[in-house]
């Protein structure tokens, strides 16, 4: 979407107008699924700009209509941004709080990149905490999904480099057959004008 564009460009001030908008119309027509998401784009873009309070009143508010739907995946995802708004407050208890409900949630939903977020993001509180031994096994966690997900997605450009390299090749055979036939197309008409010439040749011998 437009408002994830700005945001991954550094745009925030754009981004957030272009939620705020989109929140309009999906309050509108009562889309709450995508309530949820917008409200969750909201607040991390609230986060980066460092207003930390209205960044944890958009997550809560999409926990609240989440109680509706039932998304355990986007809820785990609101109590991770939380968890992460708090230690930047200092509330380093309510951090650890929502932190741990957050990795419950994408341990029970499969949600890798959640559970990635949500392990580094205990390293830093536990280091906050001054529980050193948290701090590095969350940390050795966060770096084992991360490389977890950085071959998956390693392994999905290799696949798609290698269907290309295939349709090119199918692309360029179609293109050489299909060259071929065009040659042999202008062999046969040369052979027909050739013939035809005969043609009129011998008719002209005959008519003289």
């Amino acid at each position: 979407n437009i408002g994830g564009i700005y945001l991954k460009q550094g745009n925030y001030s754009e981004a957030l107008k272009n939620y705020l908008d989109v929140r309009k119309i999906y309050t509108e027509s009562d889309n709450k699924n995508s309530l949820c998401m917008v409200n969750n784009d909201i607040g991390i873009v609230y986060y980066l700009l460092g207003n930390y309070s209205e960044a944890l009143k958009n997550f809560f508010a999409s926990i609240e209509i989440n109680k509706s739907i039932g998304d355990r995946e986007i809820r785990g995802k609101s109590y991770i941004n939380i968890g992460a708004t708090y230690e930047k407050t200092g509330n380093l208890n309510e951090a650890l709080k929502y932190e741990t409900k957050g990795l419950s949630l994408a341990i029970a939903t499969a949600t890798k990149n959640n559970i990635k977020e949500a392990y580094r993001n205990l390293s830093v509180i536990d280091s906050a905490m001054n529980n050193f031994k948290g701090a590095y096994e969350n940390q050795q966690l966060y770096m084992q999904y991360n490389d977890s997900l950085f071959n998956t997605e390693k392994d999905k450009k290799i696949t798609q480099l290698q269907m290309q390299y295939e349709f090119d090749k199918i692309q360029d055979s179609t293109k050489a057959v299909q060259a071929q036939m065009d040659i042999v197309s202008l062999h046969k008409i040369d052979d027909i004008k050739n013939n035809r010439n005969i043609i009129y040749a011998a008719l002209a011998v005959a008519l003289c």
